[in-house]
């Protein structure tokens, strides 16, 4: 159920932009600083895996708080004919069904507007805006002496003598999405990842929780956010909504003893997914943190009852320093509406790999074991067939280098594929997608772009020219797709040529 029947039918569901990469592209976060601007995540919509940029359309300055924000959607598995990133159209934005693939990568990306975030990640101080509709979750400066108890507190007299904002002016204070987090649940760890997600117009922010000690006897340490842990249990989600500020905490079904605890003693601070629209649920993405612990562990000591397979996970997933990131890359997994995971191989005591741990997001996360019947290849030499370059590779640009992404693990019926996308990285400017390179059993398939590597002919990159020699290079591209495809023995992107070839035949007769 994990697994695509093919490449080409995986093709969908490999992301071969990695968010850094597409963050640099976008050059909308550079205005005041990419941590203080902005946020990147990851949607899964009907026309596939795309990336989710938002952030201030001004600089973040607490006197400009009520500025609004923007989203900005890439595809993530395609590119144009230059290697740049292409924009999603949205229609009805903040859907997860509504966001339409294609789109020309020419023209400037069209930017969705949001509310103003008051609350976002790497902020601080506190603002006092008005509140008109009584949705803000801040304090009520409208009496004197709520402005007196403030202006103590603070240490700021001009709360008292200063005209405040009308009507309803409120003091928002703890702004840091991780510190509002941690003043309601400080019992619970939190995760390394602030995900934003966007859900009818509106924007949240996500943060796993967990329960975790570092004094647990006879266990290994694991290393989250910068600390050492040796017990780790995931026990919820906090949502953030970005504009009012309200929190919502919602726990796993099935708790460790820990968070139960904390459950019995305050009940009434945590909800259930029914009380989120239910776009933010399925938006959620991997709780990563944990799934890297979980695969680490049962890479180790195996299922219980089975005995201890020494297993462990690779130490780089080959991507170099400027795109590295602590977290696994995000695919696709086929079936129904698809669901995003985080895709994390398992080798053995040799290195060979031996499968996948498939950490799921959604409403219904989940860790998922795929194992592989034969054993695979090892790491490095996997490693080594990636990276290895081509004779037509010839001198880059002054002041670019290539530059590789992270591997991507994909489930394919009877084995595992792997890709890694390769930038030309500038100095200064947009970095472009130089090529792909997928190794899938014995074969290495290599294009400039993740549909040419893996042999996929889309029907939208057809020509709309009915000249002569347009409709000849159309043709022969089809043919060579189809001798590709029959070489491999892959059937699936044999017939997807094969069709595509016919929809161009009867679009050109007369």
């Amino acid at each position: 159920a994990v697994a695509y029947p093919s490449l080409a039918a995986a093709a969908r569901g490999i992301t071969v932009w990695d968010l850094p990469s597409l963050v640099r592209a976008s050059g909308r976060m550079a205005r005041s600083g990419e941590s203080a601007a902005g946020s990147a995540g990851w949607a899964l919509t009907d026309a596939g895996v795309q990336s989710v940029l938002v952030m201030p359309q001004v600089a973040a300055d607490p006197s400009v708080a009520l500025a609004p924000w923007s989203t900005v959607r890439y595809g993530a598995s395609r590119s144009d004919e230059r290697g740049a990133p292409i924009a999603s159209v949205v229609r009805g934005a903040g859907t997860l069904g509504g966001v339409g693939g294609g789109g020309g990568g020419g023209g400037a990306p069209e930017e969705s507007p949001l509310p103003p975030a008051l609350v976002h990640d790497s902020t601080g101080g506190y603002v006092i805006v008005p509140d008109s509709a009584g949705v803000l979750r801040g304090a009520t400066l409208e009496r004197w002496f709520d402005r007196l108890a403030h202006a103590w507190s603070q240490q700021n007299v001009r709360l008292l003598v200063s005209g405040l904002p009308h009507p309803n002016p409120k003091m928002i204070r703890r702004l840091d999405v991780r510190e509002r987090v941690g003043a309601l649940v400080p019992f619970f760890t939190q995760g390394s990842v602030v995900a934003p997600i966007v859900a009818k117009e509106e924007l949240y922010w996500a943060i796993d929780l967990y329960s975790a000690s570092s004094h647990y006897p006879l266990s290994r340490r694991f290393l989250i956010d910068g600390s050492d842990w040796s017990y780790l249990h995931h026990a919820g989600t906090a949502i953030v909504h970005a504009h009012t500020g309200r929190v919502w905490v919602v726990l796993e079904t099935t708790l460790d003893p820990i968070a139960n605890s904390w459950r019995t003693r305050f009940p009434s601070m945590f909800v259930t997914w029914a009380a989120l629209p239910r776009e933010v649920a399925l938006g959620m993405p991997p709780a990563v943190d944990g799934a890297l612990a979980q695969a680490a562990a049962f890479a180790r000591y195996g299922a219980r009852g089975e005995s201890p397979a020494r297993g462990q996970l690779p130490r780089t997933l080959g991507a170099d320093s400027v795109l590295a990131s602590a977290t696994p890359p995000i695919i696709a997994l086929p079936g129904g509406p698809g669901v995003l995971a985080a895709s994390i191989p398992v080798t053995d005591s040799a290195l060979h790999v031996t499968g996948l741990v498939l950490a799921t997001g959604g409403a219904q996360r989940e860790s998922l074991w795929y194992e592989t019947d034969l054993r695979g290849p090892r790491w490095a030499r996997i490693l080594e067939q990636l990276q290895r370059t081509p004779d037509s590779v010839g001198l880059l640009p002054p002041d670019t280098r290539a530059a590789r992404g992270a591997i991507r693990a994909v489930p394919i019926a009877g084995g595992i594929a792997y890709a890694q996308p390769t930038y030309v990285w500038r100095a200064s400017g947009a970095p472009t997608l130089a090529r792909v390179t997928i190794l899938f059993g014995d074969s290495v398939y290599m294009g400039a772009s993740l549909g040419d590597a893996a042999g996929v002919i889309r029907p939208e990159d057809a020509p709309s020219s009915d000249s002569p020699a347009d409709f000849r290079a159309r043709v022969q591209s089809l043919y060579d797709a189809m001798r590709a495809a029959l070489a491999r023995g892959d059937w699936v992107a044999f017939g997807e040529a094969y069709e595509t070839l016919g929809k161009l035949l009867g679009r050109t007769r007369r």
